[in-house]
């Protein structure tokens, strides 16, 4: 899993890249920032994290789950060969859990 962080200037609606993190060894749970960058607000940062799935089956179930099905407007496919897609949070997110626990 790789992660990039963008940050928009609510001033002038500049973007710029705070980090774009690609390690080369697996990851479940990856997260940033970039100490120049204090005191914004998080309806200004957009995190993209590409998922590259171990296997076809993997890949093929998810696509099919209620987690991809409720939110299909934040995934992105990138390479359907690859089992590669992109999962964009932005000012707005808009995730729709699959189950709701209570």
């Amino acid at each position: 899993m790789s992660l990039t962080l963008l940050y928009t200037d609510p001033k002038t609606n500049k973007t710029v890249t705070l980090f774009n993190y690609n390690p080369s060894d697996k990851q479940w749970w990856i997260t940033g920032f970039d100490p120049k960058y204090q005191n914004i607000n998080a309806s200004d940062l957009t995190a993209i994290y590409t998922v590259t799935f171990n296997n076809q089956t993997m890949y093929n179930d998810f696509l099919k789950s209620q987690d991809y099905l409720n939110n299909k407007n934040m995934w992105q496919i990138i390479d359907d060969k690859k089992w590669i897609m992109q999962l964009t949070f932005d000012n707005e997110p808009k995730i729709t859990p699959a189950v709701v626990y209570g």
